[in-house]
């Protein structure tokens, strides 16, 4: 069976996901209020906490972007930072308002997560925790996605609150790697001081 690391997504007005049939989960809750602690500059000193050297952050000012997969769609921000490490991928959107951030975080949703909260064409085993609602939204996941044929480690947070999206994800190809990078985020979540996984 190959490892293979998947994102895929999907928004109702409101759903909580917790104990699916036939999957071993457990849920996780998490306080969405705690994002308003967050802002660029704590965002920053959390990337830097952990070691995330300055190439390998883009920072958006008072501008916009859009996906190669739907390039017609654009997302204007405040404030972008992204950051990568050969391992994980943090991302801290203020969009213009809170219609665009919704927007993003449907996206993430309908491309990144769907078919792992829905068991589409595998089954989910592990933590989650899923609250989907207008302007405050998220999605925890923390266990593996299998398929007949592949499987692919989560250690993900997605967040909207309002106007922001928050988002540090797994970005791995190999098993290998999946300790270092769930060390990673979870001490990137610490210097934040949310309590998450």
């Amino acid at each position: 069976m190959a490892f293979k690391k998947i994102t895929s997504l999907f928004l109702a007005s409101t759903v909580v996901l917790g104990m699916a049939a036939g999957c071993s989960l457990t849920k996780i809750d998490f306080d969405i209020d705690s994002l308003d602690d967050i802002d660029n500059s704590k965002f920053m000193d959390a990337l830097d906490e952990i070691g995330v050297d300055d190439d390998d952050i883009v920072i958006y000012e008072d501008d916009y972007f859009n996906f190669s997969s739907d390039p017609s769609k654009y997302y204007y921000v405040e404030t972008d930072i992204d950051a990568t490490t050969s391992t994980t991928y943090y991302s801290y959107a203020v969009c213009v308002d809170d219609e665009t951030a919704q927007d993003l975080f449907d996206y993430y949703y309908e491309g990144t997560y769907s078919d792992v909260l829905e068991n589409n064409g595998g089954k989910f085993t592990g933590r989650k925790g899923v609250v989907i609602e207008d302007g405050a939204s998220y999605i925890i996941l923390d266990g593996e996605f299998e398929t007949d044929t592949t499987y692919s480690v989560y250690h993900d947070i997605i967040v909207l609150k309002d106007n922001v999206v928050f988002i540090a994800w797994i970005d791995v190809s190999s098993e290998s790697d999946v300790a270092d990078a769930k060390k990673e985020i979870d001490s990137f979540i610490d210097a934040l001081g949310l309590k998450v996984f």
